[in-house]
């Protein structure tokens, strides 16, 4: 099947921009008014025209306003319930205290200890029925 050919879209001939040459001056005839700016014209502000309706501007204010809430990061102690609730030192560690670093150390040891004699009971108990066979 033959390839159809499609008219062309433009309606003018492709051409090559070249900054550096084509340019028209101002003065020249034929050039475009916007083609150089004049060293004499006045700057003058922009003008910006918004073409939403007042009802899309509040809209996005109201998102805009949504994303600017920030969340609160929280201790899993104030969940838990063994938070400690700050003694106005701000973001400061309270001070080390002696009495409770005791207690955990013990009550770790004792764990400690007891997992042992259990592993070793379990082990004492092994041997003494297999010897007994």
């Amino acid at each position: 099947m033959p390839a159809r050919r499609r008219p062309p879209t433009d309606e003018g001939p492709t051409e090559i921009y070249d900054s550096g040459s084509g340019r028209k001056r101002r003065d020249e005839p034929g050039a475009p008014e916007h083609a150089m700016p004049r060293a004499d014209a006045e700057s003058r502000p922009l003008t910006v025209i918004s073409m939403k309706t007042p009802a899309e501007l509040v809209e996005e204010r109201r998102k805009r306003s949504a994303r600017l809430i920030k969340p609160k990061i929280r201790s899993l102690g104030e969940i838990s319930g063994t938070h400690t609730p700050p003694q106005g030192l701000g973001f400061l560690a309270p001070p080390r205290d002696a009495a409770a670093s005791r207690t955990k150390r013990a009550r770790s040891n004792t764990l400690w200890a007891l997992l042992g004699l259990g592993i070793a009971a379990v082990v004492g108990l092994s041997v003494w029925l297999v010897a007994s066979r």
